[in-house]
């Protein structure tokens, strides 16, 4: 599995470190949370969006449990983030979070608790059932992809459109794991039509 990891997670960083830290100047002491967190961010989409389209001939079912378990990396980051200082479009003038901040929360919530259901579910021994339906386990996670995605477009879609802004002209990485996700999603649709 580690393998799987680093193919997914050491790009995953240089692109967050070239983006920000190079190119937007974000102070390199952001670098252990703020920016490790895109990078945490952008590997469990890609391990769990991947996972759910890989052929039977990949470990589809631990990339994807590696991918949540990234995703709880993610989770714990972000709350100890979460404030205007980081996220400044979430919050209002009060403190509060604003609309985009609560609706990209929520999305992002349902999506981690989709999942959280999806692994638990995996595994026969745990829950005590004879066997896993793999069907269920796999509508959790399409949702939980779906939802992942709208998770990403709340967060960063206002920036996708201002080319002009984006550091280095690099594509915002909320956009990258957005394609990456429903190109992932796509191929898996187009194999089960054949």
């Amino acid at each position: 599995m580690k393998k799987y990891f680093f193919i997914a997670f050491i790009p995953s960083l240089i692109y967050a470190v070239v983006r920000y830290n190079i190119f937007k100047e974000v102070p390199w002491e952001n670098l252990p949370l703020w920016i490790s967190n895109k990078a945490f961010a952008m590997t469990a989409t890609i391990l769990v969006a991947y996972s759910f389209c890989a052929d039977k001939s990949k470990p589809r079912k631990e990339i994807g449990i590696l991918g949540f378990y990234i995703a709880i990396i993610h989770a714990i980051i972000s709350l100890i983030i979460l404030n205007p200082s980081y996220f400044a479009k979430f919050f209002s003038d009060d403190g509060k979070l604003n609309f985009t901040g609560e609706l990209s929360m929520l999305a992002g919530i349902v999506s981690f608790s989709l999942l959280l259901i999806a692994v638990y579910k995996s595994y026969p021994a745990v829950t005590e059932e004879a066997e896993v339906d793999l069907k269920f386990i796999h509508q959790l996670v399409l949702w939980g992809i779906i939802l992942n995605i709208v998770h990403i477009v709340v967060m960063g879609f206002p920036g996708w459109l201002k080319v002009a802004d984006w550091p280095g002209m690099l594509p915002p990485i909320t956009l990258v794991s957005c394609v990456i996700s429903i190109i992932f999603l796509l191929k898996r649709m187009l194999r089960a039509k054949k």
